[in-house]
């Protein structure tokens, strides 16, 4: 057994169900930014931008394939 820290606790483990809200929750962000800038409204969209960049990078896996395309 090794017991080692882990720096991002929330990011060890998510549970199917949290998998699922947290990509809704993505998308949504994304929505939003689309949203803001129909309304023309940059500055929240620029907001709602940085939320979804933030998610990604502390969630997902910034090397992963997948990631780097979204």
């Amino acid at each position: 057994v090794r017991v080692g820290r882990i720096d991002n606790p929330e990011a060890a483990l998510l549970s199917p169900d949290q998998t699922f809200f947290l990509r809704e929750n993505l998308k949504l962000k994304l929505l939003n930014a689309r949203l803001g800038l129909l309304a023309r409204q940059t500055e929240s969209a620029r907001a709602d931008l940085a939320a979804a960049s933030a998610t990604l990078n502390r969630y997902f896996d910034p090397a992963a394939r997948r990631t780097k395309a979204a």
